[in-house]
């Protein structure tokens, strides 16, 4: 038997990495993106002024509410990877 297949021991594990990366990602941002948007916007606050810095802060705060969406979408792509992803068979029975 020379063909293909996709075992099903690794669709699950790809679905059970899958969910759990999705909890790791809402823990991560629920807890760390509050205290990085304080620390930008303090940074604001005290460097506000400089056009170049106001940018720079600008863009990390947009980076920093971005980054669950980015995380979501690169698990997302992993998940649809692993899937796919077929085994050969190496040996004959």
């Amino acid at each position: 038997m020379s063909l293909k297949f996709m075992p099903i021991r690794t669709v699950l594990y790809a679905i059970g990495v899958f969910f759990a990366s999705l909890l790791f990602i809402a823990i991560y941002y629920l807890t760390v993106t509050p205290v990085i948007m304080q620390f930008i916007v303090a940074l604001q606050a005290n460097f506000g002024d400089n056009q170049y810095l106001n940018t720079l802060f600008e863009a990390f705060k947009y980076t920093s509410m971005l980054s669950g969406l980015i995380a979501l979408f690169a698990v997302i792509g992993w998940l649809y990877i692993n899937t796919r992803k077929r085994e050969v068979i190496t040996y004959e029975a």
